[in-house]
């Protein structure tokens, strides 16, 4: 039998905001003990936006509370929330439903486009309401900073939706990071094969009229009224200025996050960005930034480097590639091989040209002849791999090892690992080259 869970109370909820707040991360991760009581009591949400992201997380306020109010610029995604929020009064403006159902709500959950987070939250804020907001926090630096000191005056709860950084396996790690496990950090680099819309100068935009289901006005919110377009709604707005926060804002919450809380990576003191260039109306197709921090509470120095778009994520399959094909050769296709082809699938996307789709089609079948090749090799030499490896582990001596090895001959093993990623870096800078 499934163990029945029982959902906070608002009485507990409001009781308990402080405690929460700081409470939580105090303990590890383990939140204060709750009251109950019936469910005439529980937690009351208003959810701003509930599709997309916003599907789950309004999944998640109905879980731990009663939704009572729900706002999407889309009327047909309001229609198909009927079946699940049965009790919720529906809004297309989430002012609206904040000014007619105050009283009613203890707490929103904000999940739209990056360029109404803050105006949602800080709206919902103002009036003393508990706020979950979706990654990234904001549109800009200084949208952050008023979330951050209106909460604190307010003595809200609000968290950050930003899934695996809520997990204790990446907190662990960064634990582990911060007390030097590995030594001192030099420099921490970190690539997406984000974009994976289309994103760079000259981009066609068709502004046809504007579907009858889409509310437009509330959508654009505080941006500059532009015409309704499909390549900026549903979901290709992530690469436009006045929307989105492009791939750094897409995915550094994500790719970023364990560096960050590590290394205390706060307040750079330069930031420098190469870029396949912008008409400030789009993010650039591909961008290469460098960040540097100075020294922080004991941690030296160090730089950070940040790569997205059209060939950086063929350089995280190269990288990859050195641990991928042994671990194909020992166990088998996994996620890595996924995550492989998912890379070369956005590449090939982001570059919207005939020649990155003939080189992808090339080097995805090199990979595939090199697994292939290199799981024969691996299946060969593994006992005598295995063998060397343990002796070479058991010796502490610099002279024995390298003696050891010249017996061995084990470099002659690494070969299979270095020919793919000897090739993929060929046709990476070859590829670069054709790009300038």
């Amino acid at each position: 039998m499934p163990k029945k869970t029982t959902k906070p109370t608002r009485r507990s909820f409001v009781k308990t905001s402080a405690a929460v707040g700081a409470g939580f991360w105090a303990a590890g991760g383990v939140a204060p003990k709750r009251t109950y009581a019936s469910r005439l009591d529980e937690i009351q949400y208003a959810c701003i936006g509930i599709g997309g992201k916003g599907s789950s997380d309004s999944d998640d306020a109905k879980r731990t509370g009663k939704v009572v109010g729900v706002c999407d610029i889309d009327a047909n995604t309001l229609e198909k929330g009927k079946a699940k929020f049965t009790e919720a009064k529906q809004f297309f403006d989430f002012r609206e439903m904040l000014d007619q159902m105050g009283d009613k709500i203890d707490a929103v959950t904000v999940s739209t486009p990056d360029h109404t987070h803050a105006v949602a939250a800080l709206y919902a804020m103002r009036m003393g309401k508990h706020c979950f907001c979706q990654k990234p926090l904001s549109h800009s630096i200084q949208e952050a900073r008023m979330m951050g000191e209106l909460a604190k005056e307010k003595n809200l709860v609000t968290q950050m939706g930003n899934q695996g950084t809520a997990g204790s396996i990446l907190r662990k790690s960064a634990a582990l990071l911060a007390n030097g496990a590995i030594g001192d950090v030099k420099h921490v680099h970190v690539w997406t094969n984000r974009p994976v819309w289309p994103q760079g100068i000259d981009i066609n935009v068709a502004e046809p009229s504007t579907p009858g289901h889409v509310h437009w006005d509330e959508w654009i919110g505080p941006a500059v009224s532009r015409p309704y377009s499909p390549e900026i709604h549903p979901f290709k707005w992530r690469g436009f200025w006045a929307f989105g926060t492009g791939a750094l804002g897409d995915m550094a919450c994500h790719t970023l996050n364990m560096a960050f809380m590590g290394l205390n990576l706060k307040n750079p003191t330069s930031v420098a960005a190469v870029t396949s260039g912008h008409d400030k109306v789009m993010y650039p197709k591909w961008s290469e930034i460098e960040f540097e921090f100075p020294e922080n509470e004991g941690r030296p120095a160090l730089g950070m480097t940040w790569y997205e778009g059209l060939g950086w994520s063929l350089m995280g399959t190269i990288v990859g590639l050195g641990l991928l094909l042994p671990a194909y050769a020992i166990g088998g296709m996994g996620a890595g091989d996924v995550k492989l082809l998912a890379g070369i699938g956005a590449w090939m996307h982001a570059t919207h040209t005939a020649y990155a789709f003939v080189i992808s089609a090339f080097v995805g079948a090199l990979l595939a002849i090199l697994m292939v090749w290199y799981r024969k090799a691996w299946a060969k030499h593994r006992n005598q791999f295995w063998l060397i490896y343990n002796e070479i582990m058991t010796v502490r001596d610099p002279n024995k090892l390298s003696q050891l090895a010249a017996e061995r001959k084990s470099s002659m093993l690494l070969l299979p690992y270095g020919i793919p990623i000897a090739i993929g870096t060929i046709v990476y800078f070859a590829w670069m080259n054709m790009l300038v």
